[in-house]
């Protein structure tokens, strides 16, 4: 599977990334988190506008073909960052990336043929002459795919001029595998809490990276990292790039305050009734003076009183799942105010789910099988999904089974038809 996201058009600024995530090995031991990594990591990226090439399961031919597609795009001084959470193994001192179909490797030999050497995927990289090139790999997992399983992890690399390399865990070492939120590889976990930190250099984001991890494993595992970068490196100039919303009831005059108030959360990643872990998508009812967050990593949605200083779970909070009264990595909410419930996109449930507001212990699947991320509704009461898989925007009338698709529809892509991993969709009063 590969999908992605576009954001610049300026090829001399373009930031670039591939993010691969393998679970299921036939051979090795099905891993559980390294599609979320990917798939969070890519969100991440995304919002500090990176443009996404992104494959989760992959077979080696299609590891291969992607990660060579990817390599023609790049343009001189691009900044490239490529990702790998799976398994990796080393073989005389060269570390190779595991694809799915591990079972057709059975000798040293097998791994120059079916599976990817990652030194030389940083050579042709930085054969296209980027500007800067981020390697990071999540993939120092003992595999058993060969007689090369007796070294642990994987080999220290060479940083080529103007790269930087990363590890789970320092060299011929083993990672842990899960993190605190069990969603996520430790090291990923971390990464995550501080890519995006805006006017960080690379080193000073991996610094925190590191001690985040050495925190939480009380000193046994420290990623490595090594760098040739010829000049400090930020991936995330900006505090808001690209992302900005017009409301047309604002005047085009009006000037925000500078400096805004927390009103939901600000206590740190957690899960007590004053915290939140990875808030996605909101919600605001000016009528009854509550704002409604889908809390992803919480497995919940939060109603939060202006001013209070908890917040009370209405729905999901009974842990991740796919019974009635769970919610598995919830993305967006809104309020429809005729029926007087949420309407919740169960992302990793692949499904749209109502849960009335008075009284609900148990959430209605309304909408089954689709890759859902953002939801909104119009004034006449019709429900808009956006299936990122897909990439389209589906319109859903009352009792209706199939839906219309109002945007894309047409494949992936960036034609003035088309759609590339839609998420949060607006529908405009006059629509």
């Amino acid at each position: 599977m590969a999908t992605g996201f576009l954001s610049s058009n300026n090829s001399l600024h373009t930031k670039r990334a591939l993010l691969i995530g393998n679970n299921e090995y036939k051979k090795n031991s099905p891993l559980r988190y390294c599609t979320n990594d990917a798939k969070d990591l890519a969100i991440k990226l995304h919002y500090i506008d990176f443009e996404i090439t992104i494959g989760t399961n992959l077979t080696y031919e299609q590891m291969n073909t992607m990660i060579e597609t990817f390599i023609d795009k790049i343009n001189q001084g691009n900044l490239v960052l490529f990702f790998f959470a799976g398994y990796g193994c080393q073989s005389s001192h060269l570390n190779f990336l595991i694809p799915i179909d591990d079972d057709e490797i059975n000798t040293n030999i097998n791994l120059e043929y079916r599976a990817i050497n990652a030194q030389a995927t940083l050579e042709k990289i930085m054969s296209r002459r980027p500007s800067a090139s981020i390697f990071l790999l999540d993939c120092c997992r003992n595999s058993f795919v060969c007689e090369s399983s007796n070294s642990n992890g994987l080999s220290a690399m060479q940083a080529v001029a103007g790269s930087f390399i990363s590890f789970a865990c320092d060299a011929n070492k083993v990672a842990l595998d899960e993190s605190r939120n069990g969603r996520n590889g430790l090291f990923t976990y971390h990464l995550l809490q501080h890519i995006d930190q805006p006017y960080s250099t690379i080193d000073d984001i991996m610094y925190d990276v590191c001690d985040g991890v050495t925190r939480e494993t009380n000193d046994d595992q420290c990623p490595f990292r090594v760098s040739s970068l010829r000049r400090k490196v930020y991936l995330n100039e900006q505090f808001t790039a690209g992302q900005s919303l017009v409301f047309n009831d604002i005047n085009i005059n009006t000037k925000w305050k500078q400096h805004g108030i927390t009103i939901v959360g600000g206590n740190g990643e957690g899960n007590q009734l004053n915290q939140l872990s990875r808030p996605e998508g909101i919600y605001v009812d000016d009528d009854h003076q509550t704002i409604y967050i889908a809390d992803c990593y919480n497995h919940r949605i939060v109603e939060w009183k202006y001013g209070a200083k908890n917040g009370q779970v209405v729905a999901g909070g009974n842990e991740k799942g796919d019974r009635s009264d769970q919610l598995n990595w919830p993305t967006d909410v809104i309020v429809d105010k005729k029926n007087d419930s949420l309407i919740i996109c169960d992302c990793e449930n692949r499904r749209v789910v109502r849960w009335f507001r008075q009284n609900g212990k148990h959430g209605e699947t309304i909408i089954s099988d689709i890759d859902c991320w953002g939801l909104t509704m119009d004034k006449n009461g019709d429900l808009y999904v956006s299936d990122c898989e897909k990439n389209e925007v589906r319109r859903w009338k009352q009792e209706e089974r199939e839906g219309t698709i109002v945007a894309g529809g047409n494949g992936q892509g960036n034609n003035l038809n088309q759609l590339h991993w839609p998420t949060y969709i607006f529908v405009d009063e006059d629509y």
